[in-house]
């Protein structure tokens, strides 16, 4: 009853795989890379900004819920 269940979500997880890395498949970029903050990096005039990391960007200021800054 459930490996038809299993079935289509793994297929689905695998598109959902192949659709979302598509566009980084297609360019190719190559040249050095200059990092801008964090987060961001500039290779040959264009700036990248990379997929899943989160920082801090350098005016961002950090606060916490004791008011310390």
């Amino acid at each position: 009853m459930f490996q038809p269940v299993r079935t289509s979500a793994a297929l689905g997880m695998v598109f959902f795989v192949l659709v979302s890395f598509w566009p980084a498949l297609d360019d190719e970029h190559s040249g050095l890379a200059n990092v801008i903050n964090a987060d961001t990096i500039e290779i040959a005039g264009n700036e990248y900004r990379l997929y899943g990391v989160d920082a801090m960007e350098i005016d961002q200021t950090r606060h916490c819920r004791d008011g310390a800054a």
